[in-house]
């Protein structure tokens, strides 16, 4: 258990990372068609 917790915690700070990133470009493209 504590090796699969290791392995989400991981997977999730990536996940978020790419969530923030999508959501950078996400905003800038709804803001110009706004």
């Amino acid at each position: 258990r504590k090796s699969s917790n290791g392995k989400l915690g991981g997977r999730t700070g990536r996940v978020s990372s790419a969530t923030s990133h999508k959501r950078g470009p996400d905003k800038r493209r709804v803001s110009t068609p706004v």
